[in-house]
């Protein structure tokens, strides 16, 4: 969990410093949103499981992590739309598009 947590920091880290420098772009920052609020779920539900029923207790605050990188999952853009917009940038093609034309 350590290496995982340690990772999104870093991802995070050079994120702010491509944008301090101009550099960053919305396929960057997709990947990052993505890769990070995963791994941030992933590690929340190993965490819940370790402590097994004390984990859902709100003392211990981990059932509070875990519902709310549920809903970061949700609420700051679903991996989903992430995943479509890096998906966009590797192969050109929108699928946010209703229709069968590329704009």
């Amino acid at each position: 969990m350590l290496a995982d947590v340690t990772t999104m920091q870093l991802m995070c880290m050079r994120l702010a410093e491509l944008q301090a420098r101009g550099e960053d772009n919305q396929t960057i920052a997709s990947m990052v949103k993505m890769t990070t609020s995963r791994k941030a779920l992933a590690v929340c539900r190993e965490a819940r499981d370790m402590m097994g029923g004390n984990g859902l207790l709100l003392e211990n605050h981990v059932a509070r992590h875990l519902t709310d990188m549920e809903v970061i999952s949700t609420y700051e853009g679903t991996d989903s739309m992430q995943a479509l917009i890096v998906g966009r940038a590797i192969t050109g093609k929108s699928a946010f598009t209703t229709n069968r034309r590329e704009r």
